[in-house]
Formats: structure tokens, C-alpha cells, sequence
């Protein structure tokens, strides 16, 4: 209930407890409510477009994350705001902040999980799309694993999507990609490769 009601200037620490709340297996019922939890979703949206904060940024990015921990808040956040949060992450791709970058990756995997089922080209195409060019410039070799991961989630079961990877010449995107020697990589880039084949 004070979720929407602290200052500014207290908005690490309240962001901070809220990311922790939403693992909570009670925190669903924030989202049982008819329009629960569209309030604190709009105040992280909002904060995260406009805050200059690295920190802020971090923390709203985890608990978007943490949103996909139970079923009301997912469907709010693959039905209602889909569009919105991935054109923000757009906006954040070229942060030079190694832990916002990891906030983005991991984002679009819990996505990936969520449309690797469905037939939402759409989301997809967005997805690969930020990912072809964080995959560009991506150094840090946990995050390059997420990415790769969120794409094979893609593509393993959608032919849709597996044939718009294609269109996006995603290949020569991953292959590109210097593996410096990680096993789990390469036997992604592999792998992905095989499902574009």
C-alpha cells in the first residue's frame, strides 16, 4: 500500500524491498485484484524511463524479472505491457552497465519462456532484435549465455519464429560470436545454428 506513496528519494530502498516481495508466495494476490498490481507496474515503467539512476535502473529491471514468478503478474506482463517494456529495453541495450545489460538478458529469457509456446511473432521479432545487437557488442560471457539460451527457447519449438530467425540472418549474427574457449557457447551457437538450418 506505500508502494505508491514514498518520495522520490526513497525509491532504492522501496524498489528494493518490492523486488524481495515478489518472490514472496504471497505476492500474487497484489494481482488477483481486478487492475492489482497495474499501479506499481506503471510507477517501475515510468521510473525506469526517466531516472538517469544505474542503480534504480538495476532494481526495477529485477523485479520485472521477479513479475514472472507467479501468474497474474505474468500475464500482465505478457499480455498488457509486453510491447511497452520491450521498446524500453531497446532504449537500455547500449548501457555500458554490465549488471543493466544482465537486468535485459535475463528479462528476455523469462520472455522467451513465456513465447516459446505461443504463436506471438510479433514479441518475438522484438526479442530477436534486441538481441542481434546486444549479441554485437556483448562482452560479458554469463550474459552472451542467457542471450543465447533466450534464442533457442525462440526457435526450438516455432517454426514461425525459427523461419523470422532466418529473415533476421541470426546465424551469421551468433556465429560471429568469439566463444574464447566456453563449452556452453559454443554448443549453444551449435545448436541454434542446427535449428536454422
Amino acid at each position: 500500500n506505500l508502494f505508491t506513496a514514498w518520495h522520490d528519494d526513497l525509491l532504492i530502498p522501496v524498489f528494493d524491498v518490492f523486488r524481495m516481495y515478489l518472490m514472496h508466495p504471497e505476492s500474487g494476490l497484489l494481482f488477483k485484484q481486478v487492475g492489482g498490481g497495474i499501479e506499481q507496474l506503471a510507477i517501475l515503467l515510468k521510473n525506469i524511463k526517466e531516472t538517469s539512476n544505474n542503480t534504480i535502473k538495476i532494481l526495477i529491471l529485477r523485479c520485472l524479472c521477479n513479475l514472472f514468478n507467479n501468474d497474474y503478474s505474468k500475464s500482465l506482463l505478457t499480455q498488457t505491457k509486453k510491447e511497452d517494456i520491450l521498446n524500453i529495453l531497446s532504449g537500455l541495450q547500449d548501457s555500458d552497465n554490465k549488471n543493466i545489460r544482465s537486468g535485459i538478458a535475463s528479462l528476455l529469457f523469462n520472455y522467451s519462456c513465456v513465447l516459446s509456446t505461443n504463436d506471438d511473432t510479433e514479441g518475438a521479432l522484438q526479442i530477436c532484435a534486441i538481441i542481434n545487437e546486444l549479441l554485437g557488442k556483448e562482452t560479458n560471457e554469463n550474459n552472451i549465455i542467457i542471450l543465447l539460451k533466450t534464442l533457442a527457447n525462440l526457435f526450438v519449438v516455432s517454426k514461425n519464429n525459427r523461419d523470422m530467425g532466418k529473415d533476421m540472418d541470426v546465424k551469421s549474427v551468433i556465429s560471429a560470436i568469439n566463444d574464447n574457449g566456453n563449452a556452453s557457447i559454443k554448443e549453444l551457437r551449435d545448436y541454434i545454428s542446427i535449428l536454422l538450418d
